[in-house]
């Protein structure tokens, strides 16, 4: 991901001039991206200098200097505040905290910092990037990290599952030396292009506007008279909101989550006398409240770099260094009540109306039993990242075995098209040639593989019925299944019958046209798909059916096979799937459940992309089958729900669904586990 200083070598190289004189001519062009001697980085978002890594800009007044244009302006920012913040300020799972709802508290906060959306999630990385409470959202989505940028990004973002990070960080515009004193009387510009981006195009000058800016709703400190209404500050106190820092907004919003993780941040600011002494004591020399290093999210954005002490580079009032006075203290207690009024807090409103504090939380048993819910949810899906993990370190191993195991294949290969030339020689020198083969259903199915195909790539697939919710009839009507065989289908007849209407009566040919036609919909309508999910995410990767197949496992002898009624691969042969049919008046038995679960955990054991096993029956299951797949299945017991529903574990890494189906009166139930 193009997401870090380092990796900002890797974008486009232009022309730039030698340098300050570079930096200069790129910060008037807006240019967005890294800037370097080959040891230290500056980097510009829309003509700005966000940042300096691994040295001063004075480092830079005469060096030969490489200029690397960002693909959005939003990475150069990015890969800053990535630089300087490590630790999240907090941690939030999407099911239970909406990232929409979180974006809106930190817009309406002013936030500085950025959100990722990368644990748990399989189709990407997602960053949405804050500046004084404007987003600029990124994203790398699948394996080639395609970059998608403004509000499909976002969009994106706020759709998918997964757990995501909030980091704070402080960036400072930084000055150039020698640059027009002016312009440096301009924050970032914080207007928004036609692509959800902050242009540079129209710079704003702060300094006769406090209309622009985040928050700029209402910007203006109050006053609040005994009825609770307010008024505008004198002017003498207009700017003490800067007094409030990026850090004090974000610790605030952590706080309110960390009361209940289930509710979104509500980016309350402290209004109390101790807060409003706290802000004077920061009073500079000049008579307001000083933003510092760490300046507002507000301030950030429409602070004047000025260098002379003055309040706006035109030579404002300077007021002699001293201790706060009572002016002061009124002053800093404006600008709280100023910040909180533009939070939504009114400092005078009832207790009965203000927002539960942390004890009032804590005395509530039912939100107490949510939080620890949360807690266990999150401990789940941490152990479940350390699984993936481990199973990094496991695959990194096993690509050796994998070569090994093409260079077999490309043996079975050959000898099944050896079996596949005596077949067809048997069948040619049959009596009744010109009527076609006759052949027992047995043979029949055992030479047949049935193909997933679509009648057109542009119409809706099942990838897209999984990951854009394509409607079911349209991916219906799209898809097909295709047979290959191992004789000569025309006139072939099956007992008597010819074969083109037999295949499709077969419980073979009926499971396998069920498996992808009609469950990815019943698990996607029926919420199931996360607790299902190595068998969901797989499907769409169904390339083909073999029936009567086989899967390579390991034993302590060397390498053997486990048969089963019907293997479904992808496209490199790789098994996915297992079944085992049985079509009988009688109830399936505990003996025909244990030969699958145990075929099943030495092909999954020796082929690690098998997700799923399933034994189909024309009738039910006795209670002693039902009793053995409970005892098989983790998460406390088969038909509870967990992040794995009915799922046998090998080992910490990984393991497969054992699901049972019946299917009676054409069509097919999923009974385990329940829909």
């Amino acid at each position: 991901m193009l997401v870090s200083v380092e990796s900002a070598a890797e974008w486009e190289t232009i022309p730039v001039e030698q340098g300050h004189d570079g930096l200069r001519s790129l910060a008037a062009e807006g240019f967005s991206g890294g800037v370097t001697d080959s040891r230290v980085w500056a980097m510009l978002t829309n003509g700005r200098v966000v940042g300096i890594v691994d040295g001063e800009v004075d480092d830079l007044v005469d060096a030969d200097l490489t200029a690397h244009k960002a693909p959005d302006p939003a990475l150069p920012l990015l890969a800053v505040m990535r630089e300087r913040s490590t630790q999240p300020r907090a941690q939030y799972y999407t099911e239970e905290t909406p990232l929409s709802d979180v974006d809106t508290t930190l817009r309406e906060g002013g936030f500085t910092g950025y959100v990722e959306l990368s644990e748990n999630v399989l189709s990407g990385d997602y960053f949405i990037v804050y500046y004084g409470g404007e987003r600029m959202p990124v994203a790398f989505i699948g394996g080639s990290e395609r970059l998608e940028t403004g509000e499909e990004a976002f969009d994106r973002a706020a759709d998918e599952v997964g757990i995501y990070d909030i980091h704070a960080a402080d960036i400072s515009i930084v000055e150039v030396p020698g640059a027009d004193r002016s312009a440096s009387a301009v924050g970032m510009d914080t207007s928004v292009g036609t692509d959800g981006h902050k242009s540079a195009d129209e710079p704003i000058d702060t300094s006769t506007d406090d209309s622009v800016g985040p928050g700029a709703r209402d910007n203006e400190p109050r006053d609040t008279d005994a009825d609770g209404d307010t008024e505008p500050a004198a002017d003498g106190d207009a700017d003490t909101t800067e007094g409030l820092t990026a850090d004090d907004e974000t610790d605030t919003i952590d706080e309110s989550m960390a009361n209940d993780p289930t509710s979104p941040p509500t980016g309350t600011v402290d209004t109390s006398e101790d807060a409003a002494a706290s802000q004077t004591e920061e009073t500079d020399a000049t008579g307001a409240v000083n933003a510092g290093p760490e300046a507002t999210a507000e301030g950030d954005a429409d602070i004047e770099f000025t260098g002379d002490g003055s309040e706006d580079g035109e030579g404002g009032e300077e007021n002699p260094a001293s201790s706060p006075t009572e002016t002061d203290v009124e002053a800093g207690a404006a600008a709280a009540d100023a910040v909180s009024t533009a939070a939504g807090v009114d400092a005078d409103a009832d207790e009965h109306n203000r927002s539960p504090d942390a004890a009032a939380w804590t005395g509530n048993d039912d939100v107490v039993a949510a939080a620890e819910r949360d807690e266990e949810r999150l401990a789940a899906l941490r152990a479940e990242r350390d699984d993936l993990q481990e199973r990094i370190e496991v695959l990194t191993h096993e690509r050796d075995e994998l070569q090994a195991e093409v260079m077999e294949l490309q043996d079975r290969l050959a000898t099944v098209e050896r079996e596949r030339d005596e077949l067809r020689a048997e069948l040619a020198s049959d009596d009744n040639a010109e009527s076609g083969p006759r052949m027992s259903a047995a043979t029949a199915l055992s030479g047949t593989n049935l193909f997933v195909r679509y009648r057109s790539r542009a119409d809706p697939t099942l990838e897209e019925a999984i990951d854009g919710g394509a409607p079911r009839e349209a991916v219906d009507e799209n898809l097909r299944l295709e047979r290959h065989t191992m004789f000569e289908a025309e006139g072939a007849t099956i007992d008597g019958r010819p074969y083109d209407e037999f295949l499709p009566t077969t419980l073979q040919y009926r499971f396998v046209e069920w498996l992808v036609r009609a469950l990815p919909f019943e698990l996607r309508d029926a919420a199931i798909k996360r607790p299902l999910s190595r068998l969901y995410k797989v499907i769409p990767s169904f390339d083909r059916a073999e029936i009567d197949g086989t899967v390579a496992v390991r034993t302590d002898d060397g390498e053997d096979e486990r048969s089963f009624d019907v293997v479904l691969r992808d496209r490199k042969g790789a098994p996915f799937a297992v079944a085992s049919l049985f079509a009988g008046r009688e109830p399936a038995t505990e003996a025909m459940l244990s030969e699958l679960v145990e075929n099943a955990k030495a092909a999954a054991a020796a082929n690690e992309s098998l997700g799923a096993a399933v034994f189909v029956t024309t009738s039910y299951y006795a209670p002693e089958a039902l009793e053995l797949v409970e005892a098989e299945a983790s998460n406390g017991g088969l038909f509870g729900r967990g992040l794995r529903e009915s799922y046998v574990r090998l080992d910490r890494s990984h393991g497969f669904h054992l699901c049972l189906v019946e299917a009676r009166d054409g069509d097919f139930h999923l009974g385990v586990p329940e829909l």
